[in-house]
């Protein structure tokens, strides 16, 4: 049985139920069931099912145990019967419309296969497949092809400095309760790689600040309306903060981040060569900025104004 994971943090399992659901309508998968059940009992029922529906694949997830019970997160466990392409479109797209961070690892010893990506609202960080040779569909940490080793090691490097997460996040606990989808990918489904590279993110991140705030330092300082904006706040603390997507130039950036008088910082992400640029404002009104690549150096830009939240950078969505 040939199985993929993925990582969805601060993204919880309600919440995520919904929008795998919705990619499965808008891509007009056809969903055969949607159950519950306890890990213990699931291969067998797994394996029928599979075997029942050729061609199928099964979605088995859960909220793993909690390193700190505040941080919802879901994880995704992907099966099949028989060897499927890796499909990290899926996972772009579910990180697209979760807003936030995704990273994915398939590990097959036996196809000799493995991959690995991540993803920020949907754009591609990084993104690898070692199959019979090497295919890098984004911008990768390293020259070396992936191994199973490095994979998993990748991978859990990826969640300890994304969402502060461990290992054992990774296994299902005793007798955990898993939802589980059997669905049916369209005859017609497109594996078009090229959809990895979508267009560029450009995010705003305010601290401290209300919506209303926001808003109005946007109408003195931006020259157009925002693609979207979000308040949300700290799941200890409950400090506000504010997230602003749209063309916001870096010097409406600075100069809304001096008006406001906050700690604030803006990404422009440039979906598959894994390249971005940030500037952090402090409240004292002093900036940096620079240029980066990858997920980890991403996490760390976000992880530096996730921390006066006392939240990890998957925080920032």
């Amino acid at each position: 049985m040939r199985e993929q994971v993925s990582i969805f943090p601060h993204c919880g399992l309600n919440e995520f139920s919904g929008l795998l659901e919705q990619y499965f309508s808008a891509q007009r998968w056809r969903v055969l069931s949607t159950t519950n059940h306890r890990s213990g009992e699931l291969f067998p029922t797994l394996t029928h099912l599979l075997e029942a529906h050729p061609g199928s694949r099964a979605f088995v997830c859960n909220d793993p145990i909690p390193t700190n019970a505040f941080d919802p997160a879901t994880l995704m466990h992907e099966f099949s019967s028989a060897p499927t392409a890796w499909d990290p479109l899926l996972i772009r797209a579910l990180s697209q419309a979760a807003g936030g961070w995704t990273y994915s690892m398939l590990s097959d010893r036996h196809q000799v296969e493995f991959a690995l990506a991540a993803f920020y609202a949907g754009r591609t960080l990084e993104a690898e497949l070692h199959r019979h040779g090497r295919d890098q569909l984004g911008w990768c940490a390293t020259d070396r092809a992936l191994d199973e080793a490095s994979t998993r090691s990748e991978f859990i490097r990826f969640h300890h400095w994304i969402a502060r997460g461990h290992q054992q996040d990774l296994r299902w606990a005793e007798d955990a309760e898993l939802r589980c989808w059997i669905a049916l990918p369209p005859v017609d489904a497109i594996e078009d790689i090229d959809g990895l590279h979508a267009e560029r993110l450009v995010r705003s991140i305010f601290v401290n600040t209300t919506s209303d705030q926001v808003r109005s330092a946007l109408s003195s300082f931006a020259s157009t309306e925002p693609e979207s904006l979000h308040e949300r706040a700290s799941t200890i603390m409950q400090t506000p903060f504010v997230v602003v997507d749209g063309p916001l130039s870096e010097e409406g950036f600075t100069a809304m981040a001096k008006s406001l008088g906050c700690a604030a910082v803006h990404v422009e992400v440039l979906s598959g060569s894994g390249t971005f640029f940030w500037t952090e404002a402090a409240t004292d009104g002093t900036m940096r900025s620079g240029k980066g690549h990858g997920a980890l150096a991403l996490a760390t830009v976000l992880g530096a104004i996730a921390q006066l939240l006392d939240e990890p950078a998957s925080a920032i969505r």
